[in-house]
């Protein structure tokens, strides 16, 4: 692993640290409002091309969802599907 893997993944633990047992709720992660890109299991949407992540400014991460606002449009992202959370300056 190298050390910004090792950055990314300590920030991925505190931001799921940060709902951890929430069970769901609204809480907001204290990483809300700062730009990121989530990288998640692909799927594919509607005949189209694989999507594989997507990124904007956080807007929450819940017990189930974390919440992407790329370009106006809010992005709901089952946590169970999210692999990795990149944060951006």
């Amino acid at each position: 692993m190298t050390h910004y893997s090792i950055k990314v993944a300590a920030l991925a633990a505190i931001i799921v640290s940060a709902v951890a047992g929430c069970g769901g709720g609204s809480e907001e992660s204290s990483a809300a409002g700062r730009k990121a890109t989530v990288e998640y299991r692909p799927v594919t949407v509607a005949g189209g091309p694989l999507q594989k992540q997507r990124s904007g400014i956080l807007k929450k991460v819940t017990g189930d969802w974390v919440v992407i606002d790329e370009n106006g449009t809010e992005i709901w992202v089952p946590r169970d599907m999210v692999l990795e959370i990149r944060m951006g300056s």
